[in-house]
């Protein structure tokens, strides 16, 4: 057993001298799940990243940003609703998802994998619950009408999956 931890040690002292500037420490196990779960989030969504259209939305306020990819035949899309600082409204309101099919109808998936994000003391949305049915719009009412976002608190984010129906 010492002869296995001390070429550990060795092969840590190593590459940290090749790699200076790369930290090589142990991950807690809900690190290591956080991580899995990013992993995976990445591995489904890593063919839309790559071939997308970005798109961006200029209505919301200038505290939060969404911005997204939608793929190339308009049947998924992912968006990412941050929030920069602090909202000055109690409950923001309705965000557009810019870049869908107007025609299409599509459901919407709040992306729960990497947890829930921290957000003030107004409840969030209905749609973003887990018990409640997923909503289905148009693409046009989602453009121009747009969702509710939750509040968050300043450095905090939701993901927001876009799934055309059949």
């Amino acid at each position: 057993m010492h002869r296995q931890t001390r070429a550990l040690y060795a092969l840590l002292d190593s590459l940290r001298e090749r790699h200076p500037r790369v930290e090589f420490e142990s991950c807690a196990s809900a690190d290591l799940a956080t991580l899995t779960a990013w992993s995976g989030l990445v591995r489904e969504f890593r063919p839309l990243l790559h071939t997308g259209r970005t798109v961006r939305s200029d209505d919301t306020d200038p505290g939060a940003l969404l911005h997204g990819v939608v793929s190339q035949t308009g049947e998924r899309a992912l968006y990412c609703f941050a929030r920069l600082e602090t909202a000055p409204a109690e409950q923001p309101g309705r965000t557009a998802l810019p870049g869908l099919d107007p025609q299409r109808h599509y459901t919407l998936h709040h992306r729960t994998e990497l947890g829930d994000p921290a957000g003030g003391h107004a409840g969030a949305p209905a749609w973003l619950h887990a018990d409640t049915p997923a909503p289905v719009l148009t693409g046009a009412a989602l453009r121009y009408l747009g969702v509710p976002m939750p509040r968050l608190f300043p450095a905090q984010a939701v993901l927001i999956e876009a799934v055309a129906e059949e």
